[in-house]
């Protein structure tokens, strides 16, 4: 049996840069096209995820997705890695943003999993507004080291 040589790629583009069919490959509900830096993970040159993100005062996390046919190979905690480490490099103390309801069993592992690497100080989902309550989305915030 032959063991095939992976090559994964990671690429950051701003919106303006960033091909409108791509955006057409992926979930609107998880990326929305809305903010201003992408990351895109590629594998063996194929489009594989996405991560979106803005930084004005703060650091916003507005998505990540994982193509479906590529879930359940560490593909998400690599982006996920990736975009942390960066953040914390750049000197950002803390991470914003939300998560679908639905996907925070999947985003905890990943976060506890980096967080037992010393890469983060600590995460939380807080719904402390009413208007969280009966959301599909929640608050998400993960405190750098």
């Amino acid at each position: 049996m032959r063991n095939y040589l992976k090559t994964v790629e990671i690429m950051e583009l701003k919106r303006e840069e960033l091909p409108n069919r791509i955006l057409e490959e992926f979930n609107n509900e998880i990326i929305s096209g809305k903010n201003e830096n992408y990351v895109c993970l590629y594998e063996n040159g194929k489009l594989v995820g996405l991560l979106e993100y803005t930084r004005k005062d703060s650091c916003w996390l507005g998505g990540i997705e994982i193509k479906e046919e590529f879930r359940g190979k560490g593909y998400g905690k690599l982006l996920a890695e990736y975009f942390i480490n960066k953040m914390k490099n750049e000197g950002e103390r803390f991470i914003c943003g939300e998560v679908l309801r639905k996907s925070k069993l999947k985003i905890d592992k990943i976060l506890c999993e980096i967080k037992e690497k010393g890469i983060i100080a600590d995460y939380d989902y807080d719904d402390p507004f009413e208007e969280y309550w009966n959301s599909e989305r929640v608050p998400l915030y993960i405190y750098l080291k």
